[in-house]
């Protein structure tokens, strides 16, 4: 299940980071890629940590 999550997680930030990058493009404003790829990756794993701390204090 946590595999799942961490997919799912991955994806949802990885789609929001297009978006952004997009909506930069059409406005003529070019994203540095390795700081956002950078920080697309560090609140993934914000998220995946947050959600599995609070199913590891369920149990």
């Amino acid at each position: 299940m946590k595999i799942l999550k961490g997919f799912l997680v991955t994806v949802i930030t990885l789609v929001a980071l297009i978006i952004v990058n997009m909506i930069c493009n059409v406005n003529g404003i070019n994203l540095n890629t390795i700081i956002s790829g950078t920080t697309t990756a560090i609140v993934a794993m914000f998220i995946y940590e947050a959600i599995t701390k609070k199913d590891r204090t369920k149990k």
